[in-house]
C-alpha cells in the first residue's frame, strides 16, 4: 500500500482482465483487480478506483480510500451526494437500488451526466458493502 500526500490509500494490483480507467474494481486475496461486480462485491471482494486504464496482466495502483481529484464511473444522471450501489454494469456504480448492492463510505460530488460519465469521489472511510438488498 502507499498513502499518497492527501491522504488517499493506494493498493498495487494486477487487472486480471482490460480495465477501463475510473471503473470501480474489485480485489481478491492475490491482489487481482477487475472490473466490479455485484456478485465480486457480494462474495467480498476489496472496492478500489482505478485511476488509468488497465490492459490484461497490467500491474498498477488503484485508489482504495481517495480524497478529492479522484473520479468513478456511474450511470447517467447519478445523483451527487447519495448512497451508491452496483449496477448491471460492471465497473460502474449508480444511485438505483433495485436487485444491487450498497456501497458505503462513497459519494459522487456531482450528478452524473446523460450516458456514462467519470464524476469526482468522496471517501469518508474505506468503501464497504452496505446491506445486501
Amino acid at each position: 500500500m502507499h498513502t499518497g500526500t492527501d491522504g488517499s490509500i493506494y493498493q498495487y494490483v494486477k487487472s486480471t482482465a482490460a480495465i477501463t480507467q475510473y471503473n470501480y474494481v474489485a480485489i481478491d486475496e492475490d491482489y487481482n483487480a477487475v472490473s466490479g461486480t455485484k456478485t465480486l462485491v457480494d462474495a467480498g471482494y476489496a472496492l478500489g478506483f482505478a485511476q488509468v486504464a488497465f490492459t490484461t496482466s497490467t500491474y498498477g495502483w488503484v485508489a482504495l480510500r481517495a480524497s478529492a481529484n479522484h473520479n468513478v464511473r456511474v450511470k447517467g444522471a447519478c445523483a451527487a451526494d447519495t448512497t451508491l450501489y452496483t449496477s448491471a454494469t460492471a465497473g460502474i456504480l449508480d444511485d438505483s437500488s433495485t436487485s444491487q448492492t450498497r456501497i458505503d463510505g462513497v459519494v459522487i460530488v456531482a450528478t452524473g451526466a446523460t450516458g456514462t460519465s467519470a464524476r469526482e469521489i468522496l471517501c469518508s472511510g474505506w468503501p464497504q458493502v452496505g446491506a445486501l438488498i
